[in-house]
C-alpha cells in the first residue's frame, strides 16, 4: 500500500511471494561459516553514501544498490535495479514503471540474478528521465558483469544475521515504518517500535552492528539523503529490529 508522509516520503514496498521456497542457510550450498560473530562490524566502504530516493517510491533500489556497495566497493544504477523489479513484479500495477510504484526484495533479487544492472554512474537515479546512453546490447552485456550469484532467506534469526554479516556481507531487510523511524532525531538512535503507526512497507539493509552506551545496536543506513538519523543512518536494538519482515543475505560473483 502506497502512503506518503507530509507528500515527502513514499512507503509502498510489498511483500515478497513464495518466500517458502527460498533458499534458506543450511550450510548445503554455501560453506559453514567460516568466521565466528565479530564483537562490532561496520561494513560501510570508505566512499560510502548516503542515498536519498527523494520522492521516489524506488527504496529496493538504493537499498539493494546499498547492499552491493557495502560487498563490492561498486555503486550500481538504483534506478535500473528498481525499475527491472518493478517491471518484473507478480503484483499488478496499473501503470508499471511509473515512479511510485512499489516492489518486493525478493523480485527486485531475482532480477539482479538474472540481469544484473549498470553502475550509476552510466545510468544515474537524477535526473529521473536520465536513461543508459549505450545500445541495448550494451545495456545488456555490461548489466550482467554485475549480476548476483544467489540469495539466502535469513528469517529473523538476529544471530543469523550477525554471522552474515561477519562472513558474507550485509543484509538486505523490509521494514514497515513507525513514528520511531519517520521521527528519529540527529542521533539515529530509534526509540521503541511504536504499533499503532504503521506508515507502509521500505527496502533498507543492515551493514553492522556496534554498541552505543553498552546497548548493541544493528546500523541500518536509510535512503533519505545525510539529513536522516545520524548522517543517513539509523541503529536498531534488538528489539526494534525484530520487527524486520524480511531478511536476505546476497551472494556476489
Amino acid at each position: 500500500m502506497k502512503k506518503i508522509i507530509g507528500s515527502h516520503r513514499l512507503f509502498n514496498l510489498k511483500p515478497s511471494r513464495a518466500i517458502q521456497q527460498d533458499w534458506g542457510y543450511q550450510g548445503q550450498r554455501l560453506p559453514a561459516f567460516s568466521k565466528p560473530i565479530k564483537e562490532q562490524i561496520d561494513l560501510r566502504p570508505s566512499n560510502w553514501m548516503a542515498f536519498d530516493q527523494l520522492t521516489t517510491g524506488t527504496c529496493v533500489g538504493n537499498a539493494l544498490s546499498g547492499v552491493l556497495h557495502c560487498q563490492t566497493g561498486k555503486i550500481l544504477s538504483r534506478m535500473q535495479i528498481w525499475g527491472n523489479a518493478v517491471m518484473n513484479d507478480p503484483w499488478d500495477e496499473t501503470v508499471p514503471g511509473a515512479l511510485g510504484d512499489g516492489t518486493s526484495l525478493k523480485t527486485s533479487l531475482d532480477c539482479m540474478r538474472k540481469t544484473g544492472a549498470v553502475l550509476e554512474k552510466d545510468w544515474p537515479f537524477f535526473p529521473y528521465n536520465s536513461w543508459y546512453m549505450g545500445t541495448g546490447f550494451e545495456l545488456r552485456t555490461e548489466s550482467a558483469k554485475y549480476r548476483i550469484d544467489s540469495y539466502y532467506n535469513l528469517g529473523t534469526d538476529q544471530d543469523l544475521w550477525k554471522l552474515w554479516l561477519s562472513n558474507y556481507g550485509p543484509v538486505y531487510m523490509a521494514l514497515n515504518v513507525d513514528l520511531s523511524y519517520v521521527t528519529v532525531n540527529n542521533t539515529g538512535i530509534l526509540n521503541p517500535y511504536k504499533f499503532s503507526s504503521n506508515y507502509g512497507g521500505h527496502a533498507i539493509y543492515c551493514c553492522g552492528y556496534i554498541f552505543i552506551g553498552g546497548i548493541f545496536h544493528f546500523i541500518f543506513p536509510g535512503s533519505w539523503g545525510s539529513q536522516f538519523g545520524k548522517s543517513g543512518v539509523v541503529f536498531a536494538n534488538a528489539d526494534y529490529a525484530s520487527h524486520i519482515l524480511e531478511a536476505y543475505g546476497v551472494i556476489t560473483k
